[in-house]
């Protein structure tokens, strides 16, 4: 076959697959994103910008690793950071650390999650497989899927394209767990840590995913002990790996309401699609929801051959992909679960990404070989990949509204009062309408209370202040658990509290004379899930380290 060659041979050509991801990886955004100094904007745009520009922000202030996001809803603060992790939003941060512009840096971001993303599917696939050939279309193939441009380009999901770059790896490792080596379960562990610090409702879907392909293999793990073992293994190390993601968000949630969850502003049985507009969707090749034609037709061809395929494995992946492409539609009954947890999901779409997934994965598996035994198949099928994605790009450019085409001057001003549709991580009693409108000024009774040299600056607020009896004071923060309270004088200033009153922001309670320094502190949780998080890295790290040098060592006295 194409790849079937000697070793040195074989190093040649991962070379030139790599040059070849690269020369993709900028090609995917040229359209979109390079041509004519301009930019298509995506829905959730705003919102990562912003996101990537506080980091940038909180690091030129010496803030390594920010709770808040400071920049956000005009400067009283928003916890993104906490809830919607910025563990990759360093890549961006650093690019404008060093002088790129918010442009430069987004653009280049792009085009660094595309390549990984060819990169990751690639070896991940080939970890299995071990071929050139299968891996190198599984990669193209999931690499250009049309679900996964539309969050590239019109979406603009930054959390989830992220996701979907780590989803090969995390289905990999399931897949040596259920069906290849069980030693390799540190795949799944991986892949789902970093989908949880991607987006965690990839990371929640991810788990329904799992726990529908453990269904289809009880039988399997109750006789085979140790790929129970490996699952388990998997799970406790993703949950030491993430452990300054959970608690830190467990611990806000517990202190206060918040918006996500209990204000949804749509439900997701108004937005699951009727199977007739996902089929048009998919053969036009545009349009949302929108698996694509290629992998629409490869799923419909599969599903009139799936009788002859005698693989187990073949046929789980192939139920599942029917299964979530059923999920999609409105065929599914999601009215049920409006009221509950899964409604956060938002969008049934979304599970697009994993139907994409798991149909390139059967068509790169070629279990009948159908596509690459044939020379001139395995080429049509690159073909029309490459051609499919300069039609969707090309499409995406020509057919953009003159309103959603910014020049990268016009791309660089932010908005910062914008947090995304669902405002989801202000408290339940505020009023973002309300909030966005407030000076930044400190609220109080002027007739009973005096205030002098107020300072803000960031998430510090000080000032000094004068009164013969307890008085409220509502500074323009965002109340969130964290925020402490200190005084230099005589005068008694409560610790920072809620004030529900004020639409979510903090107060204090002050009598007497003195100065105030309000902040927020990193909590004790919060450092100490860091450091847990960060040693269980350490460890994974030796881990490797000494499976390398173990495996290199049985290696030599095989030789000897």
């Amino acid at each position: 076959m194409l790849f079937n060659m000697n070793w040195n041979n074989r190093k040649v050509t991962g070379v030139l697959i790599l040059l070849f991801f690269i020369f993709l990886s900028f090609f995917s955004v040229y359209y979109t994103h390079l041509l004519n100094g301009e930019i298509i904007i995506g829905d959730d745009i705003e919102f990562h910008k912003n996101r990537i520009e506080g980091l940038y922000e909180a690091i030129s202030n010496g803030v390594w690793f920010p709770k808040l996001n400071m920049i956000m809803m005009n400067t009283m603060g928003y916890a993104s950071s906490i809830f919607y992790s910025d563990f990759f939003l360093y890549i961006p941060a650093l690019f404008r650390l060093i002088g790129f512009s918010i442009s430069e840096a987004y653009i280049s971001f792009m085009v660094i999650i595309n390549f990984f993303t060819f990169v990751i599917s690639f070896t991940s696939f080939f970890s299995i497989k071990n071929s050139l050939t299968k891996s190198f279309l599984f990669s193209l193939l999931f690499t250009t899927a049309p679900y996964r441009l539309l969050d590239l380009t019109t979406r603009a999901a930054l959390g989830e394209l992220l996701a979907l770059t780590f989803l090969p790896l995390a289905f990999a490792g399931l897949y040596h767990i259920l069906y290849g080596k069980p030693s390799k379960w540190y795949f799944l562990a991986i892949g789902m840590t970093f989908i949880i610090y991607s987006h965690i409702l990839s990371a929640v879907m991810f788990a329904l995913l799992v726990a529908i392909f453990l269904i289809l293999n009880t039988k399997q793990l109750i006789k085979q002990r140790e790929r129970v073992l490996s699952l388990i293994y998997s799970v406790v190390l993703t949950i030491a790996l993430t452990l300054t993601y959970f608690i830190p968000v467990l611990e806000q949630t517990l202190s206060q309401s918040f918006k996500v969850g209990n204000n949804p502003i749509f439900y997701m049985s108004e937005k699951a699609t009727d199977l007739g507009s996902l089929i048009v969707n998919s053969l036009s090749n545009k349009g949302t929801p929108n698996l694509g034609i290629l992998l629409l037709i490869f799923l419909v061809i599969y599903s009139v051959i799936i009788y002859k395929i005698k693989d187990k494995k073949i046929k789980d992946i192939y139920f599942v992909a029917v299964l979530l492409f059923i999920v999609v539609t409105n065929l599914f009954p999601w009215k049920l679960l409006d009221q509950t947890f899964f409604n956060t999901i938002q969008f049934p779409w979304r599970f697009l990404g994993f139907v994409s997934l798991l149909v390139c994965w059967i068509v790169a598996e070629d279990p009948l070989h159908w596509v690459l035994k044939d020379k001139k198949k395995m080429a049509s099928v690159c073909f029309l990949c490459l051609f499919l994605l300069t039609s969707y790009t090309v499409n995406m450019r020509v057919n953009a509204p003159d309103e959603e085409v910014k020049s990268y001057e016009e791309f660089n001003q932010l908005d910062l009062s914008y947090l995304g549709a669902g405002k989801e991580y202000l408290p339940q009693s505020s009023d973002y309408d309300v909030l966005k409108e407030l000076p930044l000024q400190p609220t109080y009774d002027k007739e009973q209370l005096k205030i002098d040299d107020y300072n803000k600056n960031r998430d510090r607020i000080s000032f000094t202040f004068d009164s013969e009896s307890k008085q409220k004071i509502t500074l323009p923060l965002i109340y969130y658990k964290g925020y402490t309270a200190e005084i230099a004088g005589d005068g008694i200033v409560s610790q920072p509290f809620l004030d529900k009153e004020e639409n979510g922001q903090l107060s204090v309670i002050v009598n007497g004379k003195g100065e105030i320094t309000i902040q927020y502190k990193e909590t004790f949780l919060q450092n100490s899930m860091l450091f847990l998080s960060v040693f269980s890295w350490i460890v994974l790290l030796n881990y490797f380290i000494y499976k390398y040098f173990r495996e290199k060592s049985n290696v030599i006295k095989k030789k000897v």
